[in-house]
Parts: C-alpha cells; structure tokens; sequence
C-alpha cells in the first residue's frame, strides 16, 4: 500500500534527540514512511536508527558522506513514495496526531501547499508559540502560493521547510528541491515554493505540530566561519537567477524582498566573523547586491541598517562593536 506521507529526516551526530524524533513519528497514526539520511554521523545516530528500521518496516536508512541537508533531502524526496512530503529535522520532534489532521485537511482542499505554525522549546521547559498575526487574514483559507507569498512576505515569511507538508508530485513535477553542499538552502527552496507555480493551491492551518529544539549553549554572539557568509552570497546568486528566469515580471519586485531578507541576514553573520576574516569578506560581497537589497526590504529596520552596511559602514562597525562588549 502506497504510504500516504513520507517523512524525510536528515541527520548528522544527533545522538541524544533521534530517538525522541523517532519516537514522535512512529506514533502518529496515519499510514507513512520514514526516510533517514545519514549525512555522514561520526556519533551512535546510525546505529540507533538501525535498531529502529529492524522492528518498523517503514523505516528505511540511507547514508551518505557528509554533504548538507540540502542533498539529504534531496535523496530522500527522489526516493519518497507518499502522496505528501513531510521534511522533520533530526534533533525535533512532532506533536502526537496530528500528520494524519493535516493530511485530511490537504486532501478536503486538494492543497498543493500547507503551512501552519510551530512550537520552539528548550530543556528548561520553556515553550513559545509561533503563529502569523491574525490582521494577514490567511487561518485556515484557500490561497494561491502567489496570494500566501504576498500576505507573509513582509510580516510573517518564514523559510523552513519543516512547518507544513506538500503534494509530492507537485514539488516534482516543478522541480522544487534544494541547493546541494551549501548551507542557508531553506531561502532558496521557499521562494521556488511559493514562487514557481503561483496558482498552486495553499493554505495555512492554525495549528502548531512541529516543535523545534532549541539546544542549550548556542549563541547568536558565537563566531562564525567565511563559509557562511560564502554560503548565503551562493544562495542570494541562485535566488535572484530563479527570479530572472522563472517568475513572472509582475512579481519579480515582491521576490526580491526574499532576496534583501537573506542579505540581512548575511550582515548580522558578517558581524560574527573574527576581523581578519570580516576584512576579506566584505572584498567579496557583490555591492550591487546589497544596493539592489536597499531597494527592497523586508521592513524600515532592515533599510536603514543595510544603508548603513553600504555607505557609512564605519558608524555600524562601531555600533556593533560596543553592542558586542
């Protein structure tokens, strides 16, 4: 019998949280398969997850030397045999049936897309909820991927892939996959989500299935290395030729605020770089990338701090300098 959704799981050196991921999935009740993709684990994760495949038959392991979630889940959804894809981080976990509301709710609307929002908690036991603010007037609606796009791209754009499940033979037919070997891939599969067919049909649950880990001990303030930086300046490069090539002239300005969002970004990493490193960096970001990302910002924030970025960038050197100490 063909599976209904195939749960796709990238992985790498996640020892102490498979199995609670495991675990979350095996129960909800709604014919499935779960595919894992080592990406290369030097701990006990691949050994864990073989003793799993050995008692659930729906449990396939594929491994892979270490090349990114990108190519990950890229394998997984060549080889997913369900009617929907749900693409579940390795160190997460999911709330207990609720797949198979999803699925219904899907099938009911003959969704192309659905996204919903998300639970963020921590070892401590802190929980936040994550929800659009209900003036967009997208709960629980049939969209087009254009009109969701348009409604959150400014207030409430997200890029994981993980908050929400979507018609396999849609992604495939519309070759919607993920850049390989290089981090940040969420932003440029996203915008080909939404953007790639804009009449698919979409909607938001308000409802908050997926729960993300927040480890302990990580830091916005760590240091960062150049790869980073590299990663992101390749994904904006693939965005905007999406942009130039694939998306209709009426909304390639709107696709750009994808593109400015991600090169935001790029700057608080930037900040995170040792010195030395920022200096030769900075050598290699595109100025008319950053002009062009001026031009379209997510918000009054983002402009500004980017305008500073490009042409007084001594005074937010020093800003972020003393906000550093």
């Amino acid at each position: 019998m063909r599976p209904l959704i195939s749960i796709i799981i990238p992985m790498y050196n996640v020892e102490k949280f498979i199995e609670d991921c495991l675990n979350s999935l095996i129960c909800q009740n709604i014919e499935k398969e779960i595919i894992v993709i080592d990406d290369g684990s030097t701990d006990h994760s691949k050994q864990l997850v073989e003793n799993y495949t050995k008692q659930y038959s729906y449990i396939q392991l594929l491994s892979q030397s270490n090349q990114g979630q990108g190519t990950a889940r890229n394998i997984g959804l060549n080889l997913a045999q369900g009617e929907y894809i749900f693409f579940c981080d390795s160190d997460d976990k999911i709330k207990a049936d609720t797949l198979l509301e999803l699925y219904l709710f899907c099938k009911s609307n003959d969704l192309d897309i659905l996204r919903t929002g998300w639970e963020t908690f921590s070892e401590s036991g802190d929980v936040k909820t994550n929800l659009p603010p209900s003036r967009l007037d997208i709960f629980d609606r049939l969209l087009t991927a254009r009109e969701y796009f348009e409604k959150t791209i400014r207030a409430w754009y997200n890029v994981g892939p993980w908050n929400g499940i979507y018609k396999r033979e849609f992604l495939i037919e519309n070759n919607i996959f993920f850049p390989e070997k290089i981090q940040f891939e969420d932003n440029t599969f996203s915008l080909k989500l939404y953007l790639s067919q804009p009449l698919a049909r979409t909607a938001f649950k308000n409802i908050s299935f997926y729960r993300v880990r927040l480890r302990e001990g990580s830091t916005t303030s760590e240091r960062v290395k150049p790869k980073k930086i590299i990663d992101q300046l390749d994904n904006i490069k693939l965005m905007n030729e999406f942009i130039s090539k694939m998306v209709l002239d009426d909304l390639k300005g709107i696709a750009k605020i994808a593109v400015s969002s991600l090169v935001f970004t790029m700057t608080a990493y930037y900040y995170r770089l040792e010195k030395k490193a920022r200096e030769e960096i900075y050598k290699i970001i595109p100025k008319d990338v950053l002009k062009e990302a001026i031009k379209y910002p997510q918000s009054c924030f983002q402009k500004y701090k980017l305008i500073l970025f490009v042409y007084f960038k001594p005074i937010l050197d020093l800003y972020e300098k003393i906000k550093g100490k």
